[in-house]
């Protein structure tokens, strides 16, 4: 049977809904069916899905009421679990999935059982081209230590994850109305390993209209919160309960989250500027603000690059 289960939330998303669509239905080499969750949209993402689904039989259409990015991807759990499907990938409605996405993923899931989740590399995409890249770790260590130190250890918009290992940790918390994804990556990563494939196979799209933008300083509070809560639990203590926190967080963490927005508003200008000089001061602006950040980007670039040095000649080379 068909053992991986694609999910796709959809709210408003029909400026770029069909690309996003035909990006995984034109995945290459695996078998898979995609669940789309249409979850309350009023603009004509529900005839865009209508028509798919009447054209490809691998789409599974179901309906919600704006429920949000975690009750839908409990949704998806839920489902996944009922229906037999052994991992469960992610994906979403405005962004692009790479040809061999799904393929290289699959193939490091079944190379090392050991590992809950796996994502990759991706692009920054405007509306005409590509503006930007975000690297992940694939070390499972550093994956491990980015993700409980607050970084970003996977992406959640190209993950793919092992059923059994998100079920065991209870899915997603729906109270995390943003951010749901650090939570979760900290839960899981306190359990078990973690993976990412190193090539780039996804495309991210920035628009103002997006989740993670839209709600900037929301995501950043929870983001922050969902840290706090991981730091509690590995040191044996109950979380702090999430209004105490938001109410008067300590100052560290409101120093915290005020580093994080103006390092977050400065990159996203930057990736968006359409000249040089203006967008290399903003990165270095940003820099300037959170310099652990740049060097966890230099550290996973000299792993990868220290990581394609140690194949041998002859498989990089290929059979003749």
């Amino acid at each position: 049977m068909t053992r991986l289960l694609v999910f796709m939330p959809v709210y408003n998303a029909g400026s770029y809904l069909a690309g996003a669509l035909q990006s995984i239905l034109t995945q290459q080499d695996v078998d898979f069916d995609l669940l789309v969750l249409d979850d309350g949209s009023t603009d004509d993402s529900a005839a865009i899905l209508a028509e798919v689904t009447r054209q490809d039989s691998r789409v599974i259409l179901t309906k919600g009421q704006k429920s949000g990015p975690a009750a839908a991807m409990n949704r998806a759990l839920a489902y996944g679990v009922a229906s037999g499907y052994e991992y469960l990938a992610r994906t979403d409605a405005d962004d692009i999935n790479l040809p061999n996405r799904l393929r290289l993923q699959l193939a490091l899931l079944e190379q090392q059982p050991n590992l809950a989740a796996v994502s990759g590399n991706a692009f920054y995409i405007s509306e005409d081209s590509r503006v930007g890249a975000s690297t992940v770790p694939t070390d499972p260590a550093m994956i491990r230590s980015e993700i409980l130190s607050g970084h970003r250890g996977l992406i959640q918009g190209c993950s793919v994850f092992r059923i059994s290992a998100l079920q065991s940790i209870g899915g997603y918390r729906e109270f995390f109305s943003h951010s749901e994804d650090a939570d979760v990556f900290m839960r899981l990563a306190e359990k078990f390993e973690l993976g990412n494939v190193g090539q780039y196979i996804y495309e991210i799209r920035l628009h103002r209209h997006s989740h993670s933008v839209h709600g900037v300083r929301r995501n950043t509070q929870l983001a922050r919160y969902a840290l706090v809560c991981s730091r509690q639990r590995r040191s044996g203590k109950a979380e702090l309960p999430l209004a105490a926190f938001l109410e008067r967080p300590p100052l560290r963490d409101a120093l915290w989250q005020w580093r994080e927005l103006a390092f977050l508003e400065l990159w996203r200008r930057s990736l968006l500027s359409k000249h040089v000089i203006h967008k290399n001061i903003l990165k270095g602006l940003a820099a300037l603000i959170d310099p652990v950040r740049v060097r966890r980007r230099i550290e996973r670039s000299l792993a990868a690059a220290k990581q394609r040095s140690a194949v041998p000649s002859s498989v990089t080379r290929g059979s003749k």
